[in-house]
């Protein structure tokens, strides 16, 4: 019988109907409330990106496919960037000024190894000026018409978010 799991718990010991209670050195010492110890939890660790949220006059938000192997492998999400000054780089070359850029509040999305806590910037394309057809890594996703896509988790909220948040106030 495993008495730890049975009797012998943290939060409601059952000292009088245990079989070894004689020899328990945590009854005899009154140490019942603290043993057994819990069990440290192992730190996890934290990464941190950024996220361009790029949305076009058709409603439709531009999406990358992701490589094949490691997070999120083969998914859709949109353009990732370990730094501020990356993200801007990649607007900039693309023509994507200052002027149609918010920033949205941190998010966090717990793994099982680790935590990313991503920053998504808003960002709005007048004139769709980026050629998706000439890939097949890249596309301009519609929520209302695009459900073929395999999306990770935190861009399917996010997009969900945007939608609801345009059918309220647009």
């Amino acid at each position: 019988m495993d008495l730890g799991a049975t009797l012998c718990t943290r939060k409601n010991p059952s000292c009088n109907e245990c079989p070894i209670h004689a020899g328990c050195s945590a009854l005899a010492g009154n140490r019942v409330a603290e043993l057994p110890t819990p069990r440290l939890r192992k730190k996890i660790p934290v990464r941190k990106c950024y996220m361009l949220v790029l949305r076009n006059s058709k409603d439709s938000f531009y999406l990358e496919n992701r490589p094949p192997v490691g997070l999120w492998g083969g998914l859709w999400s949109f353009p990732e960037f370990e730094q501020k000054g990356q993200l801007f780089d990649w607007c900039e070359t693309r023509k994507i000024y200052g002027s149609h850029l918010s920033w949205l509040t941190e998010r966090r999305h717990t793994f099982s190894h680790f935590h990313l806590d991503y920053t998504p910037m808003l960002a709005y394309q007048k004139k769709t000026n980026l050629k998706v057809m000439e890939s097949q890594r890249i596309l301009w996703y519609n929520l209302r018409r695009d459900n073929r896509y395999g999306l990770p988790a935190p861009v399917s909220r996010l997009l969900e978010q945007l939608s609801t948040e345009e059918d309220k106030y647009g």
